[in-house]
């Protein structure tokens, strides 16, 4: 089993990591996190191509 580190960090009300996945700008690490809310979120800058999904470049995901 994994260690569990990730912690959610917060500007005032605003979920920094959320919106970080939201625009593309970071992977939502499922071994880590089961926050359905960060998974909907990379799908969709997926199905947008925002951020890392925009280019035409293959990306390996940090963890491989």
């Amino acid at each position: 089993m994994a260690p569990s580190f990730c912690q959610e960090i917060y500007v005032g009300r605003l979920f920094i990591n959320r919106e970080l996945v939201r625009r593309g700008l970071a992977w939502h690490y499922q071994e880590y996190s089961d926050d359905k809310r960060l998974a909907d979120d990379e799908n969709h800058a997926r199905l947008k191509k925002l951020g890392l999904w925009g280019g035409s470049h293959k990306l390996i995901a940090p963890w491989e």
